[in-house]
């Protein structure tokens, strides 16, 4: 009998009610190595997040959804609201480093950015401009861990894809498994997804890191 206990509702819900999908998190609960919630939780976080996880890392590419302010932006990830015009920089500051080191679009930073506060950063949001403002090598050491974060949400995402296709049978959630494969993973949808996705790494550069170099913290 596995020693892994069974998921609460409150523990359920603390998970539904937040907004951003942190993969890691989601690997963890499909996999079992997070507490066991019910087959109808799993199969609703699958459902929820299905067009994410079969596109895998074309996700990173681009999203379209913007943030209307950096106001907005602490608001989202669960943060206190500061009125001092010094925490207003902060998210936009990360944001573009975000942007320089690796292309991607605002919306998608700003996905990121509140992901990383909310699952990873540690410490309360709104103590990122006292971090970044203290020296240049700690807000190096801020944005290189913001960037190795991204890194590992595009690893889960694709764990999370391999996990579910090759546990169909003999797993606790495989007949979750099998329902999404029916429901959402077409084999010419997904062998275009693949496709994508290694034509994706093949012409991918190398991150630009000269921006830690060229570091301009807000004060």
């Amino acid at each position: 009998m596995s020693s892994v206990k069974e998921m609460d509702w409150k523990e359920q819900y603390a998970i539904a009610v937040k907004k951003n999908r942190d993969w890691r998190d989601l690997y963890a609960l499909i996999s079992g190595r997070k507490g066991r919630p019910s087959l109808d939780f799993v199969k609703k976080e699958l459902d929820n997040n299905k067009d994410r996880i079969v596109s895998g890392l074309t996700y990173f590419q681009s999203q379209e959804v913007k943030p209307s302010s950096s106001r907005d932006m602490f608001k989202e990830c669960g943060s206190h609201w500061s009125k001092e015009k010094k925490t207003d920089i902060t998210a936009p500051f990360l944001m573009n480093k975000l942007h320089s080191m690796t292309g991607m679009e605002s919306g998608l930073a700003w996905e990121v950015l509140s992901n990383y506060l909310q699952y990873a950063f540690r410490g309360p949001p709104d103590s990122l401009q006292k971090l970044l403002a203290q020296n240049e090598e700690k807000a190096q050491a801020v944005i290189a861990d913001l960037f190795c974060f991204y890194y590992r949400e595009r690893m889960f995402i694709l764990k999370i894809l391999y996990h579910i296709l090759t546990n169909t049978t003999g797993d606790l959630y495989s007949d979750v498994f099998c329902h999404f494969i029916k429901e959402h993973v077409k084999f010419d949808t997904l062998y275009e997804s693949v496709f994508k996705q290694l034509k994706l790494v093949s012409q991918a550069h190398q991150p630009n890191l000269s921006c830690l170099n060229q570091l301009a913290a807000p004060r």
